[in-house]
């Protein structure tokens, strides 16, 4: 009971019903890249499009990330988690330790997600006498925001499945959870920004010391969600 109680003094306040849903969209850094994707074109190798079919098809199998061409490796295949499940799935209707499993198996998903974009980052960078191709990390970074969108919006769906049961407490976790994870993959973009254009040291330690932070917050709204959860049915 203490360890409930001292989980509940430091969350956050309530949130109401009305609460706008975050969304996971490092805007400002896929557009620097963009912008300087063009500057660059003409000396870039050209990569494959995407059909029209792949930008609005957000449930697709994987998402293929491209191929910068003449940079070993090639980025990698990012899986969409649970891709043949339908995005507007209802959970209303889940047991609270359904829930608490879906919510951690979506973090699972962000968390190879988040792998495989750094190892996009590895391939597309310059660094070891290459030029480095912002072409197609621009790319890997609008699919690889579809994927965290998706993955926040089924996140966003068990908090309103917890909320409309009066559980305010532990939707209010999901909701701290889904601030971090926004601000961790702001920090990301960031981060692999910088290997495009580099930081200052202080800049770069400021995000190292700041991502560190938002893991721990991350972490700490999943206990705080299973303390709340327990003994739920």
């Amino acid at each position: 009971a203490g360890e409930h109680e001292a989980r509940t003094a430091r969350s956050h306040a309530p949130t109401s019903r009305g609460h706008p849903q975050s969304t996971m969209d490092p805007t400002a850094a896929l557009n620097i890249l963009q912008n300087h994707a063009r500057q660059k074109q003409a000396e870039l190798a050209q990569t494959p499009s995407q059909t029209q079919a792949e930008q609005s098809n957000p449930t697709q199998q994987t998402i293929d990330m491209g191929a910068p061409t003449a940079l070993p490796p090639a980025p990698p295949v990012v899986d969409a988690p649970d891709a043949a499940e339908p995005e507007d799935v209802d959970v209303s209707g889940l047991p609270a330790p359904e829930l608490l499993a879906r919510v951690r198996k979506l973090q699972q998903d962000r968390t190879a997600t988040y792998k495989q974009y750094d190892e996009a980052l590895v391939a597309c960078a310059p660094g070891e006498g290459r030029q480095g191709d912002p072409a197609a990390y621009a790319t890997v970074v609008a699919k690889v925001t579809v994927v965290f969108d998706r993955i926040s919006k089924r996140a966003n769906a068990c908090e309103a499945a917890l909320r409309s049961r009066g559980l305010s407490a532990a939707a209010d976790a999901i909701r701290r959870l889904q601030e971090a994870e926004k601000e961790k993959l702001e920090l990301t973009a960031a981060r692999h920004l910088g290997a495009f254009r580099p930081d200052t040291d202080a800049a770069t330690a400021h995000l190292e010391r700041r991502s560190r932070e938002v893991v721990a917050s991350v972490n700490e709204a999943l206990e705080d969600l299973a303390c709340e959860l327990d003994g739920e049915e």
